[in-house]
């Protein structure tokens, strides 16, 4: 359900001399706060005030949504849907004129298409898990991938590990320096930038096990 507030305001009621005066938008008839779902609601306009020279005020009606979205028809028999009148969105109003004897029509709006609300892909993660096999002996993490999207590792082994990734540039393997990045025992790294190249990977002793996943 689409909620929304109605107001009906008036233009101050003509003088004997056909003049408006210099007053701002006056209320008439009671406001209301209504419910609005799949079937249309009908409001009739109550009279506008007459003037002096007996000549109804410029009336309108003011629709605020409230929650959700409606469309609003306005006129003699209105009949609102989603391809006729206007819509009001949530924060959004419509000002809309309307004479003695009028309605409004009001219906809920109709969703964005399903296609832009779908539920986004979501990435499958690829187990990259296992253990050193040589002592200080660099070996493959991740191969090249153009089409990764991220990469994480945790260290389960009590000595440092050092990742490194093999740019395209020169393809250089992990080492046990500061031209690595060292992942501490029960340490967890994930990169802020993910880049398609190979990772490599070393540690001091074999058998040195970690956790890796890329997606």
């Amino acid at each position: 359900m689409s909620r929304v507030r109605i107001e009906w305001v008036c233009l101050c009621a003509p003088s004997n001399s056909g003049g408006a005066a210099n007053q701002p938008l006056q209320l008439f008839g009671a406001a209301e706060v209504l419910a609005v779902g799949a079937s249309p609601v009908t409001v009739s306009a109550p009279t506008p005030p007459q003037g002096e020279a007996g000549v109804e005020a410029a009336a309108f009606v003011r629709v605020t949504g409230l929650s959700g979205a409606v469309n609003v028809a306005w006129g003699a028999a209105p009949s609102a849907a989603e391809a006729t009148g206007w819509r009001v969105e949530c924060g959004g109003f419509a000002l809309l004129p309307v004479k003695s004897g009028q309605s409004i029509s009001l219906v809920q709006a109709v969703d964005a298409p399903a296609a832009i609300a779908a539920t986004p892909t979501r990435a499958v993660g690829t187990d990259r898990s296992g253990a050193t096999a040589s002592a200080s002996v660099a070996q493959d993490l991740m191969a090249a991938n153009a089409d990764r999207s991220g990469w994480l590792i945790q260290n389960q082994s009590s000595a440092n590990l050092y990742v490194r990734s093999k740019g395209a540039a020169d393809g250089t393997a992990a080492t046990a320096d500061n031209h690595s990045l060292i992942v501490p025992p029960g340490g967890y790294y994930e990169p802020p930038k993910v880049t398609p190249h190979a990772l490599s990977i070393l540690g001091a002793a074999s058998g040195q096990a970690f956790f890796a996943e890329e997606w």
